[in-house]
């Protein structure tokens, strides 16, 4: 009867860690474990913890003799059944050694079933199992070492933390600060007391006053309605230049004297003329020439011609024919012969009237802003403009219902230079100027007086090329020298300024402000702007 295993194996060698292997089953675990080794890692880098969960039953083979399952485990561990080894380890856990027994110690009749040489086997790695308690021992004294180190770490941050906020709020601090004085400032607006003075008559030389004449072109248009239409006739005009070649003698020619083109269209003379007679300059005959204006014989746009030459029909087979000739000093134009809009007169002056002040306005904005574009001291005194307007022109729209109306005009003025302007004028004036304002008790003598009235006010006329005469009411207040006010109140508070300014300046009125707003006294010089009220 066959030995049971359990029958012949003691109860302390129950274990498969007891259990002695047969030479060339002790060779086979041993390269087995050299695997597990090489699986594991020399380093012991894989948890006990991991493999207390994951290997599992052993399933071993020898002589045919299966022991007891062993149930701790779930994992499993193959082993490669080549090496002669007796112990292994693996990872950093306790080495096993396995003790050499005779196989014949065990069991009468071995039955041993032979697997193939390759082929792997499941065997139970109870050596890996450590004692729970010092498991659960080192778990509690690394969870207690994390703790300690989470509480020192997080100490350590909120210091961190507390040290970059106060850092953070000290360098914005210094940075608005450092802004807010390098971009900080101040504006003094002064409302200086001012009297009204009436200027008498007076003349003053041009060349003493810094000037400068501008000439500029405008141009203006209206539309007007129409009422109905009306046939005009209008013969085309124009200027010519008649000459006399002929003779030295004068060549009088009366008025409607009939003057012909090359083209054989007739004009006649608006009135009579005298040509004078030819002359030698230099061994040359030059002619004599008179300027004369003619108009078409008839009406018709037939005779709206560009520069010709034309010949007295009355000389024609003359010697005079070619020696007394005429040319085009304009085209000849404005002739039609036809219906026309019919637009009442109180229409057509009306419109005028308004082109003609839209011109003026014109001109008025583009001379002051030439003042502007000129420096600030410049001014343009609308008294000196000068308007001449050219001729008017019409234009009917194609279906007959309204004309255009267009003016062209030619505005000349002189822009002066204040500064030596006023300079002039109370240089002329000063004395009438003092009386005037003597009995003013907030007027200050001693204190430099400027202009500080409408420049339009004053009348300009100008006498020539020379002089100009000048009248009207001004104002005038004390002069505010804005370098030396920035001086004088560099560096002082606001009250302490403001009395500064009143020993420079008779004032109405006052305001300083400063930025930014904590700053209790000016800045330097440079930072200080000074406005006036107007």
């Amino acid at each position: 009867m066959k030995k049971i295993f359990h029958d012949i194996i003691p109860q302390e060698k129950r274990s498969i860690r007891n259990i002695p292997l047969t030479k060339k089953n002790a060779q086979d675990e041993s390269y087995e474990a050299n695997s597990i080794d090489s699986t594991f890692g020399s380093d012991g880098s894989s948890h006990t913890e991991s493999m207390k969960k994951n290997y599992a039953k052993v399933s071993h083979n020898m002589d045919g003799i299966r022991p007891k399952p062993h149930t701790p485990s779930t994992s499993s561990v193959t082993i490669d059944q080549s090496t002669e080894k007796k112990s292994y380890s693996v990872a950093k856990y306790k080495e096993v050694s396995i003790p050499d027994v005779e196989e014949d110690e065990y069991i009468d009749e071995p039955v041993v079933k032979k697997q193939p040489e390759n082929k792997k086997v499941e065997v139970e790695p109870a050596f890996l199992v450590g004692s729970s308690k010092d498991f659960k021992e080192d778990s509690e004294n690394s969870q207690g070492d994390d703790e300690d180190s989470f509480e020192e770490w997080n100490k350590h941050q909120k210091k961190s933390y507390f040290r970059a906020t106060v850092a953070l709020v000290l360098c914005i601090g210094i940075l608005f600060f450092s802004l807010s004085t390098y971009f900080g400032g101040a504006t003094i607006t002064i409302n200086p007391i001012r009297h009204d003075v009436v200027l008498k008559e007076t003349k003053i030389a041009l060349n003493a006053i810094s000037h400068e004449t501008v000439t500029i072109e405008l141009d203006s248009s209206d539309n007007v309605s129409s009422n109905g239409t009306v046939k005009v006739e209008r013969k085309a005009s124009g200027k010519i230049i008649l000459y006399n070649a002929y003779n030295s003698a004068i060549q009088k020619l009366v008025v409607d004297t009939r003057l012909e083109t090359p083209n054989g269209l007739i004009y006649k003379l608006k009135s009579a003329v005298s040509i004078p007679g030819q002359k030698t300059v230099n061994g040359k005959i030059v002619p004599g020439s008179v300027e004369a204006e003619v108009e078409a014989s008839e009406a018709g746009e037939k005779y709206n011609q560009g520069f010709r030459d034309f010949n007295v029909v009355a000389y024609k087979g003359s010697d005079r024919y070619e020696g007394v000739y005429g040319r085009s000093k304009t085209s000849l134009s404005n002739g039609f012969l036809g219906t026309v809009p019919n637009i009442a007169t109180k229409d057509i002056s009306s419109s005028t009237a308004l082109i003609k002040q839209k011109i003026n306005t014109k001109a008025d904005e583009q001379f002051s802003q030439k003042a502007k574009d000129k420096g600030q001291n410049y001014v343009y005194i609308p008294s000196t403009k000068k308007v001449v307007f050219k001729e008017t022109k019409n234009e009917v729209s194609k279906d007959g219902k309204t004309t255009t109306i267009t003016i062209e005009a030619t505005a000349t003025a002189v822009l002066f230079d204040s500064t030596t302007l006023f300079a002039e004028i109370i240089k002329n004036q000063s004395e009438q100027i003092g009386e005037q304002i003597e009995g003013d008790s907030n007027f200050d003598s001693t204190k430099e007086i400027v202009y500080a009235g409408d420049f339009s006010k004053l009348n300009i006329a100008l006498d020539g090329e020379t002089s100009l005469q000048v009248t009207g009411t001004t104002s005038i207040s004390s002069a505010i020298d804005t370098t030396k006010v920035t001086r004088a109140v560099s560096g002082l508070s606001k009250e302490q300024a403001i009395g500064a300014i009143k020993r420079l300046v008779e004032l109405e009125t006052i305001e300083i402000d400063i930025k930014p707003w904590w700053k209790k006294k000016l800045p330097s010089a440079e930072k200080i702007d000074i406005q006036t009220e107007e």
